[in-house]
């Protein structure tokens, strides 16, 4: 296109955003409640209806913003406004249109942005809804076709007011015309012109309200013939009109009979009109003419009364499922706890939870995930009563409000588990899921519905730790989430204060006794609860995104030491075991951060080994795979934890590259005793043989377990029979200088 040409284009989109008269008008309702909508729906902090002026971008409608202007210059919009669909931008530091913008690099920090473009009735792209958040993100295509249908909605409420614009300076010309003979035909040819060309329906009635012109638009909105709109009466009885609640509506309370009778105008009068099978939905004002009649403008407004019954239905129902969501669940459950109070009725809340789903979703693909929750979706549909409400209130978790006695509760769960637990076939493929549910009931356990929820899903997850099927919320639970949350506060001071303690466990040559590395072990003693155990407070903070900062915390303080011993003169035979989470290998820059890291200490990535469980990779494996893969390439050695006990991760081993299998502790207690934990490992050692890998036995107690697992052919151990976790300053006295390092006594080996 030549400049000109643009120029051209430009000066058209202008004079179009001009027609639509919104700029710099005061806050309306109509606007606000969309960009509020829009908000909550993809629950971003800030949503916007924005109009792109010549040098300016100007907000109609703002939810999470101050500014009632930006320059153009800085405007994501005026990039929206140049595309048909909407315009996504997932990461604006990744994007060179954006990456420099000021809004980007400084508040309020955009990194996120998506904006459909609004559209006047000429074609001419004026503005957008957008949300904007300040956290990368992606959309899915169901969340895309919200975002558009919320475009739409808003689209028609402008280009509504433009036609009511248009309309009201017709009412004000008319009601500042004169009765002389030339302002007469001046006004016979202005409403001729304008009966032609409205898009709007045009009437007027006479002083007594009888209907004497319409224009064509009239006829095709209402769906009557010009006679038969001329001899009507604007309040005949046989109108049937109705109000937006349903109510068929009085013909004295129509606009129209209303602006005659109280000769003042009413605007924007909201009816629906049936005749027969058709029906149509209007706005409707009407002003006095000061002859005694009155004129009548409607506007069909039946696609935008979809569009709001469309984003209502998206607002309160999930999209895959077609169940009700979290927020509309709220709503149902305060009006249904006040019927139980009424009624003197028993409610109970029954939370359910997926268990591993995130696995199941991720080795078999979202597709296959979709339509499972679409699978568990309908078998509870089917097996609860139609009087009961169903909700997808999480990615995994449904919730059911239903009014039984508390003795029918349990064979109600165990009726919807046993259900739930039948394999599901999806794409040929059988699928077979393990469900955890929790119950709370009104008003035994609480009478407001955010405790009712949270103490089921306290109860579930209680269910889910403990390996039930399920579990009645009870006090003692109340308690047990007290600890965690002062848990949480605990371990990120402790995190923060260098308060968490590394203890190294030595690890030992099944065969020779001599040291062959040792893995850190961490230890909390928290002021208030004392001797915290691993089990309890790393699954917290792999909960509550605390891990990395631990991963952090623990290589930060094992290159230190290592620098420390290596400055002495000690040396640390083999290599340091850190634990590691799929999360550390999910952050972006994990590999080169820790190349630097070890740089900058003097340390040889051989020095450290990292572990990580066989369940963790398996929580997703293709992110895990890429990490590991770059690791071992930067010569780190890789050992695959607990192997055995996890989601089998055979099928990666060969593209994994691990230098170390660790049978799991739990395999190794029952060598002796069990011929199955025996055949295991004999397994997992064959298994290591076949691919070139070490194996390390972890949990070894006694002399009996050592010299059987030699016989089996494990290459390392450790455990209590070799040493128990200890301080690295008793480490280091233990194994670095008093010579225990080069070989352990063959009675213990």
């Amino acid at each position: 296109m030549s400049e000109s040409d643009s120029s051209m284009a430009e000066n058209r989109r202008l004079a179009a955003l001009r027609a639509t008269q919104l700029l710099d008008t005061p806050n309306e309702a109509r606007f606000d409640r969309w960009v509020q909508l829009a908000r909550k729906t993809f629950d971003v902090p800030i949503a916007l209806v924005s109009f792109v002026d010549a040098d300016r971008q100007w907000f109609k409608a703002r939810s999470g913003l101050n500014e009632q202007e930006t320059p153009r210059s800085l405007s994501f919009c005026s990039h929206a406004i140049q595309q048909r669909g909407i315009m996504v931008v997932e990461d604006a530091t990744q994007d060179d249109r954006f990456k420099d913008n000021r809004l980007v690099l400084d508040e309020p920090g955009i990194r996120f942005y998506a904006g459909a473009p609004l559209q006047t009735p000429n074609g001419e792209q004026v503005g957008t809804l957008c949300i904007i958040d300040t956290k990368v993100r992606q959309l899915t295509v169901s969340q895309l076709t919200t975002l558009r249908a919320l475009g739409d909605a808003v689209q028609a409420e402008m280009n509504l007011h433009a036609y009511q614009s248009a309309a009201e300076d017709l009412i004000q010309q008319q009601s500042e015309t004169s009765e002389t003979n030339q302002r007469l035909l001046e006004r016979e040819e202005r409403l001729s012109s304008i009966y032609d060309l409205a898009p709007v329906g045009i009437s007027i009635c006479d002083a007594d309200g009888q209907l004497i012109e319409a224009n064509h638009a009239a006829e095709a909105i209402l769906n009557q013939s010009m006679e038969a709109l001329t001899h009507r009466q604007i309040d005949d009885p046989d109108w049937r009109i109705f109000d937006e609640r349903g109510f068929i509506l009085d013909p004295q309370d129509f606009a129209s009979s209303r602006a005659l009778r109280e000769r003042r105008p009413v605007t924007n009068q909201i009816m629906k009109l049936e005749q027969g099978a058709y029906s149509v939905w209007l706005s409707v004002s009407a002003s006095p003419l000061p002859d005694g009649g009155a004129i009548i403008v409607y506007s069909d407004i039946s696609d935008l009364k979809q569009q709001q019954d469309r984003i209502r239905y998206l607002a309160a129902h999930d999209q895959l499922t077609g169940l009700c969501n979290r927020s509309e669940f709220m709503h149902e459950l305060d009006g249904r706890i006040a019927v139980a109070r009424n009624t003197d009725q028993t409610l109970s809340v029954i939370t359910f939870d997926i268990n591993h789903f995130k696995e199941i979703n991720e080795s078999a693909g979202h597709t296959i995930g979709d339509q499972l929750l679409l699978e568990v979706a309908k078998r509870l549909q089917r097996h609860v009563r139609s009087r009961d409400l169903i909700a997808r209130i999480g990615g995994d978790e449904f919730a059911i409000i239903t009014f039984h006695h508390e003795a029918e509760i349990e064979a109600l769960i165990e009726r919807l588990l046993a259900q739930l637990s039948h394999a599901y076939e999806i794409q040929s493929a059988e699928f077979r899921i393990n469900i955890s549910a929790g119950v709370a009931t009104l008003p035994r356990h609480s009478d407001s519905a955010d405790v009712l929820l949270r103490r089921a899903d306290m109860a579930m997850f209680h269910a889910k730790t403990m390996d039930l099927p399920y579990c009645r919320y009870h006090d003692a639970l109340n308690n047990f989430y007290l600890r965690r949350i002062a848990l949480v506060e605990g371990l990120e001071y402790a995190i923060r204060t260098s308060a968490l303690r590394p203890y190294l466990q030595p690890q030992l040559n099944i065969e020779t006794g001599e040291l062959v590395g040792a893995e850190v072990l961490l230890r909390w003693q928290d002021p208030d609860f004392g001797w915290v155990s691993p089990a309890e407070f790393i699954p917290l903070a792999e909960e509550r995104g605390l891990i990395c900062r631990i991963t952090q915390y623990v290589i930060r303080n094992v290159l230190q030491q290592l620098q420390t011993w290596r400055e002495e003169g000690l040396e640390m035979r083999g290599r340091v075991g850190i634990n590691i989470s799929i999360r550390d290998l999910e952050q972006p820059q994990f590999v080169e951060e820790l190349l630097e890291q070890v740089a900058t200490s003097g340390c040889h990535p051989k020095q450290l080994e990292l572990e990580i469980t066989e369940t963790a990779f398996m929580r997703d494996p293709e992110v895990a795979l890429a990490t590991l893969t770059k690791l071992h390439e930067a010569g780190f050695s890789l050992a695959i934890d607990d192997f055995g006990i996890g989601h089998s991760v055979l099928n990666y081993l060969k593209q994994i590259q691990a230098d170390v299998l660790k049978i799991d502790i739990s395999f190794t207690r029952e060598l002796l005793t069990s011929a199955a934990d025996k055949a295991i490992i004999q397994t997992i050692i064959a298994t290591a043989n076949i691919f070139g890998m070490k194996t390390l036995a972890e949990g070894v107690e006694s002399a009996e377990q050592a010299q059987e697992l030699r016989r089996l052919g494990c290459d390392y151990a450790q455990g209590y029979w070799y040493g128990e976790p200890q301080p690295i300053a008793d480490f280091e006295t233990n194994w670095l200088r008093d010579g225990r390092a080069a070989g352990r006594e063959t009675s213990n080996s």
